[in-house]
């Protein structure tokens, strides 16, 4: 529950609001929480989301809905990330660690392959199953933290 505090607002947008240049979504699309206090947004909590519209994906889905299905790739990303870290990192730095990754270490690149406007996206790059981003974003995490604690206890030892 602590990550959608950080991912609502903020990481949701990044990563699935249309791109500013293919490369990161714009963080004040759909203003606080997806649009929760605007009465002029198109795709609201309860209205079709601009990606899942009939000219991207064509499902459908609610703003409320895509997002908690995002949200569930999101936290099992970190869920990958905390496996790694396991007894090697205090909880509380763990916790700081997930606001960085929800805002900017797993969003940008589902903003860059997720995003039917994102760079890699339009280069024809897919990932249907979410491996590329889940797997990637998670590795890369857990082995630049791998590599800080190797760093620590090397200067400790």
């Amino acid at each position: 529950m602590f990550f959608i505090i950080f991912y609502g607002p903020f990481g949701f947008d990044i990563a699935f609001a249309p791109t500013i240049g293919g490369i990161i979504g714009n963080p004040g699309y759909s203003n606080i929480f997806l649009g929760l206090f605007s009465s002029n947004l198109p795709g609201e909590l309860t209205g079709v989301f601009w990606l899942t519209g009939a000219k991207f994906f064509g499902t459908g889905l609610s703003t409320g809905t895509y997002f908690l299905f995002e949200t569930a790739f999101a936290s099992v990303t970190l869920a990958l990330v905390g496996v790694v870290v396991l007894r090697k990192m205090k909880m509380s730095a763990f916790m700081l660690f997930s606001i960085v990754y929800f805002i900017f270490i797993w969003t940008i690149p589902a903003a860059w392959i997720w995003n039917p406007t994102g760079w890699l996206y339009m280069l024809g790059v897919r990932d249907f199953a979410g491996g590329l981003i889940v797997h990637g974003a998670a590795g890369f995490a857990a082995l630049a933290i791998m590599v800080r604690i190797w760093q620590e206890e090397k200067k400790g030892a």
